[in-house]
């Protein structure tokens, strides 16, 4: 057990070991913690963000235009007025 501790002394500190160790680190100055603290906030703000993006319901009219387009993507006339669409795009590239 002694060879143990003679092994180890080296690790054993003075009783005023942290107080050396926090005066080695310098002091935070006002610029550092006014970003500090804006990077938390920037945080913050981006998780309400993507929870909002999540957890709110769509509104009424965007269900509307969803509808509406998908009413028109199934319809024919729209299908045949789309390739007329490209016919007519070919023949201007052409």
């Amino acid at each position: 057990m002694e060879d143990v501790d003679d092994v180890l002394s080296y690790l054993k500190l003075d009783p005023d070991h942290h107080e050396k160790i926090a005066a080695l680190i310098p002091k935070e100055t006002w610029y550092e913690q006014l970003i500090r603290y804006g990077l938390y906030i920037g945080a913050v703000f981006q998780l309400v963000c993507i929870l909002a993006v999540i957890l709110l319901p769509s509104s009424e009219k965007e269900k509307e235009v969803e509808d509406d387009d998908k009413s028109r993507a199934s319809s024919p006339t729209s299908q045949s007025g789309r390739t007329k669409q490209k016919k007519k795009t070919k023949k201007k590239l052409a």
